[in-house]
């Protein structure tokens, strides 16, 4: 009698557990879901706020106006970019960063039209980070290759270095150029 009330409870208790797991499961699987549309939402809401100010841009006259509407612009598409990675990737909380940095400092030379500067990335490919951490970086990033196109190549082309490396708690970010 002990043996099998002993057996009854033990089964009890699995079956509570294996439904407590299958909620947790269910549960794990639907903020999932969540982050993904909320992503996918971000994303394309960002897209569509780039897409309104280079419209905009277009009906500038002013040179120095327009100029800064596209910068404003360009920083919004590092946001959406990183979103998008997000979104893209399915890794709903954490970005890696040499990817996500790169691609920040490409999208600047493309927007500037600069194919006569190389960009030169040392990064550890396995670094990740969240978006928290991740977007002002990439928009650091993308503000000093910005400046340096601008003010160290403004005529011909050079090498930009773009590092990032840890250290313990803390990031070591470099952008150089050459």
């Amino acid at each position: 009698l002990t043996i099998s009330a002993g057996s009854l409870l033990m089964s009890i208790l699995f079956a509570e557990r294996s439904e407590r797991e299958a909620r947790l499961a269910a549960a794990l699987d639907t903020e999932r879901a969540l982050l993904h549309e909320v992503n996918h939402r971000v994303k394309n809401s960002l897209q569509l706020v780039t897409s309104v100010l280079a419209l905009e841009a277009a009906q500038i006259v002013e040179p120095d106006a327009r100029a800064r509407l596209l910068a404003a612009r360009a920083r919004i598409e590092v946001i959406a970019r990183l979103h998008s990675r997000l979104y893209e990737t399915g890794h709903h909380a954490r970005v890696n960063l040499a990817e996500s940095l790169g691609d920040a400092a490409q999208a600047v030379l493309r927007m500037a039209g600069r194919k006569d500067v190389t960009l030169v990335i040392d990064a550890d490919p396995e670094l990740e980070a969240s978006i928290r951490v991740a977007a002002p970086l990439a928009l650091a990033v993308s503000e000093l290759v910005t400046n340096a196109v601008k003010h160290a190549f403004p005529k011909s082309g050079g090498r930009i270095s773009l590092g990032l490396a840890r250290h313990g708690d803390m990031l070591d970010l470099s952008v150089a150029h050459v």
